[in-house]
């Protein structure tokens, strides 16, 4: 086999990226002669059978793979490496080795072992590959394969809590802690996850406390004056108090792979006995899509491999009391149902997280003083203590209101399947009146109407209240009435404890994702949505795809003292209402900046039609911007208005330069009235995975601010034109009382009204000019 061969194998690894100090830098690859080959893989054993003879294994069984190597050069440096495939030739698990054979001129032999477990059955492949001369521009490499047959395990006698061995000295614990942490950018960019661990230490373990932690999943995050644990390879660690004892090394591992998971969560239950367990996922989160981002692997975990990964605590689902995840938007309808064989109750967020999360603290002082608490009674505790953990945070910056937002839900999974079943009985309702435009419309208004999470403007996570949800389908959709009655009595019994901030007044425990405007019918997450909704979210989605009628709209400004404008929009679905700023380029007729356009929903601006249908509006010649207090440094920037339920925000897109963050976020604001506005955080937004960021930041005096304003210039000779954004070159430093406010600039301004329906179709008015001096 020529390299080229062997680099399109080796191409679908992850090790390449894993472990940039193994790179060749660029360097041109040729291959030796066979007879030059100086590493070669004498043997490859599984199990203690030859590779070749047929394998045949279960699933949850350990797997044991020796590779034995032939070197015949001394002091050579090569990296040793095992791949798990399955059907697909997808990668479910990799394992990496570095060594230097010794340095003798004799040739040499060493062992090499790996141990899998795969939790699910299929046909795997394994392949072994040994490569050397890293450091040169000749590479040598073997390579052995194996195919495995892993079949379904019976589980007629499975390790119960009863049966689980005690060692000899190692008593059961009330409780044993395991948290799963995917430290990703959370802690590489801002030490979060060590500032938790901080937190942990402050009470530690005790006899009857077992705090148990994985971590891992972060690039860049190796030791440093800050940092005490590199999170770059996944390692288990006892927490005690002031200290943290590091008990296994597990080396390059995928934490957003289920395998990953499921020896954590076998290891932990069976390493570290206890009456109750509970168990507690760290890192950001994103509702239907899945949980954690391994930053080193790119890989998040969906909600099947967190049911897998939680397996090994089904059989102890009686003594798992608490599945918790210190993640924004978990306590979703779809999450709970996957995991509610598991355990007792799931803790979670229906709302972004700040970066802070839980009170660790609190949580371990709790079960320090009351060790046989209930998970009911823990789970009160995580809520109430992370409000006040948030609302102490924010309280150290100057207008950060953090804990205005935020959601904490106890839910009983054992409640789950009638909550579940009825939100299948809704959906076979719209289901049955697939045929119905206007019920798609009917449909999407009534979403916009619910209170909503994960939020950004131009970026949604898709998930609104369920409660909410079903009491604003039962006033557009009277024939829902008794499936909603049951739906919100459901609810009532499954939610057992709830907190939420003044921003979120009808949050009532349980999200449901509602993505119709932006339904994927491909996308990876459509398998969780629950019974017939997939087939309705499909059918609207072609409905909406398929209108192509955009609104109509038709202002004229009246000669009058205010230059009123008064017009007239007219369509059965429209949704937003953009006011758009515009300012010739007096040196450029054909280039035009548009410095802030205003995005708004449609009945928030045509509140004030009057009975003939007419829509007056008066610019008051200012223009959106962000400025420091007294009108000091604005500069115009983007706005979108939102209705979020009962609560109106505000979203302003910017890129911020600071101590603890550098790049683009939305800037989250609550609208108290139309001049006055409360700073909710700066959020990062959505990643590309779905993976909503566990970010809130607060804004600090010296932080810059960096806006932008869009720019279409025409090109007459070809007939294109271009749309670009560009960012103002000067920052706005921060002060204290920074945010949104309307400022009035002096030049010649355009503007002009636009119309969008939910197929985003869109009309647009003349444009009206105004000198403003």
């Amino acid at each position: 086999m020529k390299i080229k061969s062997v680099w399109l194998a080796l191409g679908t690894t992850t090790i390449i990226l894993m472990s940039p100090s193994l790179l060749w830098n660029g360097t041109s690859f040729q291959t030796l002669a066979d007879s030059t080959k100086l590493i070669n893989i004498n043997s490859f054993e599984i199990n203690s059978k030859k590779s070749s003879e047929f394998l045949d294994v279960q699933t949850g069984a350990r797997q044991n793979f020796t590779i034995n190597l032939h070197t015949n050069q001394g002091s050579l440096r090569y990296i040793v490496l095992l791949e798990i495939f399955n059907e697909d030739s997808t990668i479910v698990d990799l394992y990496e080795q570095e060594n230097v054979s010794p340095n003798q001129p004799d040739s040499s032999s060493t062992d090499f072992n790996f141990h899998w477990k795969s939790i699910k059955p299929g046909i795997f492949k394994a392949k072994a590959f040994a490569i050397a001369n890293l450091d040169s521009s000749a590479l040598t490499w073997d390579m052995r394969e194996s195919q495995l047959t892993v079949k379904e395990l019976k589980r007629e006698s499975p390790q119960r809590a009863n049966e689980i061995q005690i060692l000899p000295g190692l008593p059961a614990a009330k409780y044993t802690v395991l948290i799963y942490m995917v430290a990703s950018g959370l802690e590489s960019e801002g030490y979060h996850a060590t500032e938790d661990l901080n937190e942990m230490t402050n009470v530690g373990s005790t006899p009857n406390v077992k705090v148990i932690v994985e971590t891992g999943g972060a690039a860049n995050a190796t030791l440093d004056d800050h940092r005490s644990i590199d999170f770059t390879k996944v390692q288990r660690h006892l927490i005690l108090k002031d200290k943290i004892e590091t008990l296994q090394d597990m080396g390059k591992q995928n934490m957003g792979s289920s395998e990953t998971l499921y020896r954590f969560v076998d290891w932990g239950i069976n390493e570290y006995p206890a009456d109750k367990y509970a168990i507690i996922l760290w890192d950001h989160g994103a509702g239907v899509a899945g949980f954690g981002r391994d930053n080193i692997f790119n890989d998040s975990l969906t909600l099947d491999e967190i049911r897998d990964g939680l397996e090994p605590a089904r059989f102890l689902s009686d003594k798992i009391e608490i599945i918790g995840f210190d993640a924004c938007l978990m306590a979703s309808i779809e999450v709970a149902k996957q995991i509610s064989p598991t355990g007792n109750y799931l803790v979670a967020s229906q709302e972004l997280e700040p970066e802070w999360g839980w009170d660790y603290s609190a949580i371990l002082s709790s079960l320090q003083k009351n060790p046989t608490q209930a998970g009911k009674e823990l789970a009160k505790v995580i809520a109430d203590s992370y409000a006040v953990h948030i609302k102490e945070k924010a309280m150290q910056y100057h207008n950060f209101n953090s804990e205005k937002a935020i959601t904490m839900s106890v839910i009983d999974l054992k409640k789950i399947a009638r909550v579940a079943q009825t939100v299948d009985n809704i959906g076979d309702f719209f289901d049955s009146r697939l045929a119905d435009q206007e019920t798609t419309y009917g449909l999407t208004s009534t979403i916009r109407l619910t209170e909503r999470y994960g939020e950004g403007g131009r970026e949604s996570s898709g998930h609104i209240d369920l409660y909410n949800f079903g009491d604003n389908l039962k006033g557009r959709f009277p024939g829902l009435s008794g499936l909603v009655d049951d739906l919100k009595s459901g609810i009532d019994e499954a939610v057992v404890y709830h907190v939420s901030g003044e921003a979120k007044p009808d949050s009532h425990g349980i999200s449901i994702f509602m993505p119709v405007q932006k339904y994927e019918a491909n996308a990876a997450y459509s398998r969780y949505i629950i019974g017939s909704w997939v087939k309705v979210f499909e059918y609207d989605r072609r409905v909406l795809d398929g209108d192509v009628s955009a609104p109509e709209i038709s202002f004229n400004m009246n000669q009058d003292a205010n230059n009123t404008i008064i017009g007239r929009i007219k369509g059965s679905d429209v949704s937003t209402v953009d006011l758009w700023i515009t300012e010739p380029d007096k040196a450029n007729k054909l280039l035009l900046r548009i410095p802030s356009i205003v995005h708004m929903d449609f009945s928030d601006f045509a509140k004030d039609t009057d009975k003939y249908g007419l829509i007056s509006f008066v610019w008051d010649k200012k223009i959106m911007s962000l400025c420091n207090p007294g009108e000091r440094d604005c500069q115009p920037n983007d706005i979108w208005f939102e209705k979020d339920g009962k609560i109106k925000f505000a979203f302003m897109p910017v890129r911020l330069e600071s101590g603890r963050f550098n790049g683009t976020l939305i800037l989250i604001y609550i609208v108290e009235d139309e001049r006055t506005f409360s700073f909710i955080g700066g959020w990062p937004g959505i990643d590309e995975q779905g993976n909503a960021r566990r970010e809130l930041l607060p804004l600090i005096p010296g932080d810059k601010i960096y806006t932008s304003l869009l720019q279409f210039e025409y090109f007459p000779n070809s007939g294109k034109s271009s749309t670009d954004s560009v960012e103002r070159e000067s920052p706005i430093l921060v002060s204290d009382g920074f945010g949104p406010m309307y400022h009035q600039y002096t030049g010649e301004y355009d503007i002009m009204i636009s119309a969008c329906d939910f197929s985003n179709n869109c009309s647009y008015s003349n444009e009206f000019h105004f000198s403003i001096n």
